[in-house]
């Protein structure tokens, strides 16, 4: 073991110093074809991607197959709702690039946040409620029922020792 450890010790050097000098120059010229492949070919491939929604379309048809995959199985297993759940938790940063791409003249015009949010919480009652409903789950049952107040103004607030209930607006 010690051999090996002197050989690599005395032959390494050595190596590097006949092979490095051109070891640098091939490695810059790779980093070169790689820049160039990624400013030309990939970035081009990614721009018309997003802009022309096919990402958005296929990581939703992602989120809905794993949906419709949990759906598939019996109700009284759990394993199905958990699959279901998966696609929902998956589909849920897909919310938030949706909305981002959808409300760029609402954000520039200066309307409120909270159009925005409550397009968000749309989107997510319109993903709970057909696998709340599915699967008779009480955990999703809740959720929907939390996001629907909240998108109806229903608001907490919470101070000191107390709580306070009640709607956003009269």
């Amino acid at each position: 073991m010690c051999a090996s450890c002197g050989i690599a010790v005395t032959v390494g050097p050595c190596l590097y110093q006949c092979i490095g000098p051109y070891l640098k120059t091939c490695l810059a010229s790779v980093w070169e074809c790689v820049i160039w492949i990624m400013k030309k070919i990939v970035l081009p491939i990614i721009e018309f991607l997003h802009s022309w929604g096919i990402f958005e379309a296929f990581f939703y048809l992602f989120c809905f197959q794993w949906i419709y995959e949990g759906s598939l199985l019996h109700v009284k297993q759990d394993t199905g709702f958990w699959v279901a759940f998966a696609g929902i938790t998956f589909a849920m940063p897909m919310f938030f690039y949706s909305t981002y791409i959808h409300t760029k003249n609402l954000r520039s015009s200066g309307k409120s946040k909270e159009i925005v949010i409550n397009l968000y919480m749309l989107w997510l009652v319109l993903f709970w409620i057909p696998v709340c409903v599915r699967h008779q789950s009480t955990l999703v049952g809740y959720m929907c029922f939390i996001v629907i107040f909240t998108f109806l103004g229903f608001r907490m607030v919470f101070f000191g020792l107390g709580i306070g209930l009640g709607w956003e607006d009269d």
